[in-house]
């Protein structure tokens, strides 16, 4: 396997613990999709998924599905391919640019930001592929952010409540 590059920064876990997720970037500006072995540190790179910023990888529950965004600087697309990556992508369909995909615990939806809110979008894996109408969930406010910030929410598995950091007023 190829060494990682510069600079790299850990997105998920498998949920079964035999990977974790990462992007790896170099002086070129480039982030790709990179996941390590837990259980013999192999590494793998996915070098068909790139973006101009980290990629915000996240698993759904089952390990199958895989979402991520590609793109930055206002023109950030989040996509959903299966896993192990295939190269087939579906992109969550949205106006704005959304960033930092979260699956909800079941597995049958999937949040994400925008500027203005923070959305929750359904996902049917069966038969096919498809996505629901996303819906806002929160608007303004704490979990309002662009690509290029870190994500400050995660979901409270058991739950279909999720948490945030937000600053002190």
């Amino acid at each position: 396997a190829a060494p990682i590059d510069e600079f790299g920064m850990a997105e998920a876990a498998h949920p079964d613990g035999s990977l974790i997720l990462f992007s790896h970037g170099s002086t070129g500006g480039l982030w790709k999709l990179g996941a390590l072995s837990t259980r013999d540190g192999t590494l793998r790179h996915f070098g068909h998924i790139i973006s101009n910023s980290g990629l915000q990888a996240s698993l759904s529950p089952d390990g199958q599905w895989l979402a991520y965004v590609v793109g930055g600087g206002g023109t950030s697309t989040t996509c959903v391919e299966p896993f192990p990556p295939t190269g087939v992508k579906y992109e969550v369909p949205h106006r704005i640019e959304a960033a930092h995909p979260v699956w909800m615990p079941m597995g049958r939806s999937l949040m994400f930001k925008d500027y203005f809110a923070l959305w929750q979008v359904g996902v049917e894996t069966t038969p096919s592929f498809r996505f629901g109408p996303a819906r806002p969930v929160q608007r303004g406010g704490a979990v309002t952010s662009t690509a290029s910030t870190r994500r400050n929410l995660d979901v409270i598995f058991g739950t279909d409540s999720f948490i945030a950091v937000v600053p002190p007023e």
